[in-house]
């Protein structure tokens, strides 16, 4: 999935999810998630942010949906987020990133996420 900036501000119900960094063949990234609400309501909306260098400004883009009936913010901060970095996983080359908790997400939240995407090998006894 390739992030294209979309220029827009995040919407004003935004909350952050988590920060995250990480390295890929030698380089550095590091993104802000957020949760916001669908402008009709009906979805929540994982937006990712990160700093440009190549346009010397912040970015931001659109990363999923989901329906809202059913999820408080929590549990589709969870969904949103781990859906959007299975798919990033081959991508990121099994290294998972670091995290650190947001508004909506614990550290123990993120780090049973991270465990459940990228396992880490179990020793022999």
């Amino acid at each position: 999935m390739e992030l294209r900036n979309d220029r827009r501000r995040l919407p004003r119900n935004s909350r952050r999810v988590l920060s995250a960094k990480g390295d890929v063949g030698g380089m550095g990234w590091a993104e802000e998630y957020w949760l916001s609400k669908s402008p009709d309501h009906r979805e929540w909306v994982l937006w990712i942010s990160w700093y440009d260098h190549d346009a010397d400004c912040l970015a931001h883009s659109h990363a999923g949906s989901c329906p809202r009936a059913g999820l408080d913010r929590r549990a589709a901060a969870l969904y949103l987020v781990g859906t959007h970095w299975e798919r990033r996983r081959d991508l990121w080359d099994a290294h998972a990133p670091r995290a650190s908790s947001g508004e909506l997400l614990s550290h123990d939240d993120i780090e049973a996420m991270v465990e459940s995407i990228w396992p880490r090998p179990r020793r022999s006894a």
